[in-house]
């Protein structure tokens, strides 16, 4: 075999741009990842990571400040907050995750049919999903989670509620640019089915640029959760929701500031994650860039 040929189907041996763009590619998606997956990794394994169980108080060493035996110290009941940071996570990242889902799973095929269809099931359609998102999230939230049967279903109705409009409002609009295609109008006028044309031709167009949207909204959810939790509306105690957390804490700023802090830097940080996971996304899936 030439040298030519075992060089070609070198992996590592790459023109100078393509490994540029792959190395270009790992710095962008780096930080996001890492933010993002340390609370992933916290939620999934909390059992196994936190030193302490989330509930376990001892009013003994209530609002002790951090040291070996609890590094992020002790709230006004004396439990752990790193342990309860830790198990936090698996309420504000899985609602996080049930929420963003549900509103993808729903939003994306109405949005889609919306602007596939037009006519009666478009004004149907997005006259509802308009009419929604006329109200802030907040306030919107607040009120069905009030008026609700107290639990998680009501947290989960008021997420979905809130953001599955934002993906019927997104697809409707990216359906209606795509489907005035000339990719698409060939595919009419050869006759195909309109269930094919929308599952092999628009819909693939689709899914990449509504991989942004879920980032950017699973970050809106996490701030929701978070503030329905600190005005006492969302996860109620004692479950360590970090939002729930930062409400209980206040009255101890003064003398214990951490209190405060190690919930207020996990939610800046997964916020923060989810939305440099988006632009990332958004950069990888732009033609123009170089």
């Amino acid at each position: 075999m030439s040298a030519t040929a075992v060089e070609a189907r070198d992996p590592d041996a790459l023109p100078p741009d393509h490994a540029a763009s792959r190395r270009r590619l790992r710095r962008t998606f780096a930080v996001p990842v890492f933010l993002v997956g340390i609370w992933v990794v916290a939620a999934v394994g909390a059992p196994v990571l936190a030193p302490y169980p989330p509930d376990l108080s001892n009013l003994a060493t209530a609002v002790d400040a951090p040291s070996w035996a609890h590094l992020l110290g002790t709230d006004n009941l004396g439990r752990d907050v790193l342990s309860r940071i830790l198990y936090g996570a698996r309420y504000d990242v899985g609602l996080t995750a049930a929420g963003i889902l549900a509103s993808w799973l729903v939003g994306l095929p109405l949005g889609f049919f919306a602007g596939f269809l037009g006519g009666r099931a478009d004004t149907l359609i997005s006259g509802v999903s308009e009419s929604i998102l006329t109200f802030p999230s907040v306030i919107l939230a607040i009120v069905l989670v009030s008026v609700l049967p107290s639990g998680l279903v009501a947290l989960e109705v008021a997420i979905w509620a809130t953001q599955a409009p934002v993906f019927v409002r997104f697809t409707r609009m990216y359906v209606l640019r795509e489907r005035h295609k000339p990719y698409v109008e060939s595919a009419i006028a050869s006759g195909a089915p309109a269930p094919w044309l929308m599952a092999r031709t628009v819909l693939p167009n689709i899914l990449g640029p509504s991989l942004v949207l879920v980032s950017l909204g699973a970050s809106e959810i996490v701030l929701l959760i978070a503030a329905l939790g600190f005005l006492g509306l969302g996860v109620q105690p004692p479950a360590p929701e970090w939002g729930a957390m930062l409400s209980a804490s206040q009255s101890y700023f003064a003398q214990a500031p951490y209190l405060m802090l190690a919930p207020g830097i996990a939610i800046f940080s997964l916020v923060l994650g989810l939305n440099l996971l988006g632009e990332a996304v958004r950069v990888t899936l732009d033609p123009h860039r170089h």
